[in-house]
């Protein structure tokens, strides 16, 4: 194959992973280069991110920080990444994952009709899994049941599992909590960024051209 050839097939096979990764409508503005640095753990969460993207050791990732410090943009710009390394990616908004796991029908964008076990297959799969926003949802056994199956099985299956968050670990179930802080296994970044939204200070620069 050709030089020109592979550039194609590079370029398709990133075209086709990130429809299938379902990343949020402005993921084409979150990548790591043009993150504003103004704050400290700002920039501790960008070095995560960097060292994730490199090494994907430990194999989970734990962003923890207050609404609007930059962790779903942090999430997604990783996807992109390792999208670009030809890595399969799935980004789930846990609340609506829960919910369409609970109608027994997957009806996310670019899946409508999707059966349930389908997206089992999805939380399940090796790749990258983006957990958005754990924890924004209504706390009942069977919410925590399958919190658990998630998790649970990705720590010990190792899978790359990136999870966002504003809920401290010591709120969460007592073997969630286990395993999280398992360093082997997985790494929990704390950020006390302020509120971008509030401040109106984004965390990511707009693209040029």
């Amino acid at each position: 194959m050709c030089k020109c050839q592979e550039v194609q097939r590079h370029k398709a096979a990133v075209a086709n992973l990130t429809v299938d990764a379902n990343l949020p409508a402005e993921s084409e503005q979150m990548d790591i280069d043009g993150m504003e640095l103004n704050h400290p753990d700002t920039r501790d969460i960008v070095s995560a991110a960097r060292e994730y993207i490199e090494q994907q050791e430990p194999p989970m990732l734990y962003l923890y920080g207050k609404n609007g410090t930059g962790k779903t943009r942090i999430a997604v710009a990783i996807a992109k990444a390792l999208i670009e390394r030809e890595m399969p990616v799935y980004f789930a908004y846990f609340p609506a994952m829960l919910d369409d796991l609970r109608r027994g029908q997957f009806t996310g964008r670019d899946y409508a009709g999707q059966d349930q076990s389908d997206l089992i297959d999805k939380t399940r799969a090796k790749g990258l899994l983006i957990l958005d926003d754990l924890g924004l949802y209504k706390v009942t056994p069977w919410a925590e049941l399958q919190v658990d199956a998630v998790i649970g099985y990705r720590y010990m299956m190792g899978l790359r599992t990136v999870i966002t968050t504003n809920v401290k670990l010591s709120s969460l179930p007592v073997r969630m909590q286990s395993r999280l802080r398992d360093a082997a296994k997985c790494r929990v970044v704390v950020t006390d960024a302020p509120d971008y939204r509030v401040n109106n200070a984004p965390r990511f620069k707009a693209k040029k051209g």
